[in-house]
């Protein structure tokens, strides 16, 4: 919106949001605001503060019913070291070791209270890594991925900061957004959870 589009969304106002959509008569949300795990390290606070107030201002429009359903997005960030490497289990040990990562965590379980306790639709994913051939990489630890590709285009040299030997798990662009509309035009009475590992490829 170009109301509020230059201000910053860990200053926006649980009431500016709910005129916004009461004004604007908005149903879903589908919330992607994040400060990712690389640039997040940066600052951890602010990462905290931004990932998680404007976490807790669209839950409770969904809480007040002011929507029918929120869109809001986990990320593999939340496994750790000790997790399961190989299709990895959804209940499988989870110690992030980034602010992101632990926003993420706690983000699952704030969005489980709100649907168990309120009865929020409140809907999820896990996202790998995700890649784009038309848009730059924004500070994620995956970043690497897209970068190899952009300076091969632009003939420079890339040092790459994972070892050769190491896999991680991607999705692209479309694939992501195929995810996302795929659980949320799901009935919620066919949902088992709220959140969902999904992944696509690992080069």
């Amino acid at each position: 919106s170009s109301s509020l589009k230059y201000k910053k969304l860990d200053a926006l106002s649980y009431e500016e949001l709910k005129s916004f959509v009461k004004s604007n008569n908005i149903s879903q949300i589908y919330h992607l605001a994040a400060i990712l795990s690389a640039k997040g390290e940066k600052d951890p606070m602010k990462t905290w503060n931004l990932n998680m107030n404007s976490l807790f201002n669209v839950l409770e429009l969904g809480k007040n019913r002011l929507v029918d359903k929120i869109f809001w997005p986990s990320s593999i960030s939340v496994f750790g070291i000790n997790s399961g490497k190989v299709n990895t289990k959804q209940n499988s040990v989870k110690d992030p070791t980034t602010v992101y990562g632990i926003s993420k965590l706690a983000g699952e379980r704030w969005c489980e209270y709100y649907n168990m306790v309120y009865g929020t639709d409140v809907r999820s994913v896990r996202f790998p890594g995700i890649i784009s051939g038309t848009s730059m990489p924004s500070g994620g630890t995956s970043d690497y991925a897209p970068e190899m590709l952009y300076y091969a285009i632009r003939k420079q040299t890339y040092h790459c900061y994972v070892n050769s030997d190491r896999q991680l798990p991607f999705i692209t662009m479309p694939d992501a957004i195929q995810a996302i509309f795929n659980i949320m035009n799901r009935d919620k009475a066919q949902l088992k959870q709220n959140v969902y590992n999904i992944t696509s490829f690992n080069p």
